[in-house]
């Protein structure tokens, strides 16, 4: 089997489990939710039917030198976001904050790897405790990372789903049971998440594309600035805020042949900021969950503008089949 098709099946179930979770939990908990919900878990089913010839049709080229590096510079990302983030207690946000701005700084051949391992950086102490579970964690998450190269470019959050991937399996093997935490209260919570991570996916794909900084670099400024000032300005809610703005910044890592313009990357925003709330009890505790929960929220908008070019606009064969091709 390509080595293509492994990686875009572990991503399709990573980011596809979680929105699944959180369609089910909606419906459950908060009526309100389940058809918005629906509706993206619908568009996202049908836009990996879409990102599927990327992976079926890529070469199937043997490992090298390159994919070696590629895989040591996710491990060398974690370890530096795991330092930040719990040795000297920056916390998850902006430990790999920093870790992907440096990166991208000093190492820009290696920033998507490094900024992949930045996230399995993020993973809470109480399901990867300590340097060797993190070495373990990263390192699949490179081997995925490897896999996956040729599929879900351009797609925001896919570097995040590739963390959640490794922390997740690492977690199965060592045993450690994942954190399951509560939705959080819409009213005094839920809300606020939801507007944050529409601002910042917003604030991250305007200093990527309009200011031509690009993906790494916009994601990482707005995720540091985001950490350290909304705990600052909502001490009781500001966690659970700097979380939504770090995945809010993922969405706006989206190429602009992905996701066009502000109006669609809101779109996104809105879709994962419900995705973190209804999602909070699925895979806690994982580093890269809010990658994935960005990726379901960016291929569901991506899937959308597909299906409205093919079968609702006279004009839309041409541009669909370019957009997917991306």
């Amino acid at each position: 089997m390509k080595r293509s098709i492994i990686g875009f099946a572990i991503l399709v179930a990573i980011s596809g489990f979680l929105y699944i979770t959180g369609l089910v939990n909606s419906i459950i908990l908060s009526p309100a939710a389940v058809v918005p919900l629906a509706l993206a878990v619908i568009a996202l089913i049908i836009g990996y039917g879409f990102e599927w010839p990327t992976a079926r049709d890529a070469k199937n080229l043997p490992l090298n030198i390159s994919d070696f590096q590629l895989f040591i510079a996710v491990i060398g990302g974690a370890l530096v976001s795991y330092w930040f983030n719990i040795t000297l207690g920056l916390g998850a946000v902006v430990g790999a904050g920093l870790t992907t701005v440096l990166g991208a700084l000093f190492f820009p051949a290696f920033g998507a790897p490094i900024t992949c391992g930045s996230f399995c950086g993020m993973a809470s102490i109480m399901v990867i405790p300590g340097v060797p579970y993190m070495i373990l964690a990263s390192a699949i998450a490179g081997i995925v990372f490897v896999l996956a190269k040729e599929t879900m470019n351009g797609l925001g959050g896919k570097l995040g789903a590739m963390a959640a991937s490794g922390c997740t399996i690492a977690a199965l093997i060592t045993g450690k049971s994942m954190l399951l935490a509560p939705v959080p209260d819409w009213s005094s919570t839920g809300k606020y998440i939801v507007l944050v991570t529409i601002i910042s996916a917003l604030a991250a794909y305007i200093v990527s594309i309009r200011f031509k900084h690009g993906p790494i670099m916009g994601s990482g400024i707005v995720s540091i600035v985001g950490g350290l000032i909304l705990p600052v300005i909502a001490p009781g809610i500001g966690g659970a805020l700097a979380t939504a703005c770090a995945c809010g910044s993922y969405i706006g890592m989206s190429s602009e042949a992905r996701i066009r313009n502000e109006l669609f990357i809101i779109v996104a925003g809105i879709i994962a900021g419900l995705g973190l709330v209804w999602g909070a009890p699925c895979i806690g505790g994982i580093g890269g969950r809010l990658g994935t929960t960005a990726l379901g929220s960016v291929i569901a908008v991506w899937s959308g503008i597909l299906i409205y070019e093919r079968f609702v606009s006279k004009e839309g064969t041409h541009g669909a089949s370019g957009s997917a091709k991306v």
